[in-house]
């Protein structure tokens, strides 16, 4: 789920100065849909759902600003690492799965991940249940 409006002037960015002309896109990761693709390698079949506080990112070089709101969705092979706080092995996962991710795009990704991992409220979730952890 994708909203634009208009940023807010406080600079709550991870990156820059806003100015009330900054364009905001709402992102809404995992949604909690088994349907959507995996919120770190994009690709099908997460089963597991993190929990993680809103925060927003500008995207470099661009007046844009992306807000992450909601859970994340992970699948197998993801869920481990981020379990792991394996973030350089998750890089590596996505880049040879998605050639673009390589160079500048890896270095942004790290980063919106880090930043994922410190608004982190708990540990995974079975997608589609209600309780349970990680084991």
């Amino acid at each position: 789920m994708q909203d634009k409006e208009k940023a807010p002037r406080d600079g709550d960015f991870a990156k820059g100065p806003t100015t009330n002309t900054s364009t905001v896109t709402r992102i809404t990761p995992g949604a909690d849909s088994a349907e959507r693709p995996c919120d770190f390698c994009d690709t099908e079949g997460p089963a597991w759902s993190y929990g993680a506080g809103a925060f927003t990112r500008r995207l470099p070089g661009t007046p844009v600003a992306v807000a992450f709101v909601g859970p994340w969705l992970a699948c197998e092979p993801c869920a481990a690492l981020v379990d792991g706080d394996q973030w350089g092995r998750l890089l590596r996962r996505r880049q040879s799965l998605h050639a673009a991710s390589h160079g500048a795009i890896g270095s942004e990704l790290l980063g919106l991940w880090l930043t994922f991992e410190s608004r982190r409220t708990g540990p995974a979730r079975p997608l589609g249940v209600g309780g349970g952890e990680r084991l």
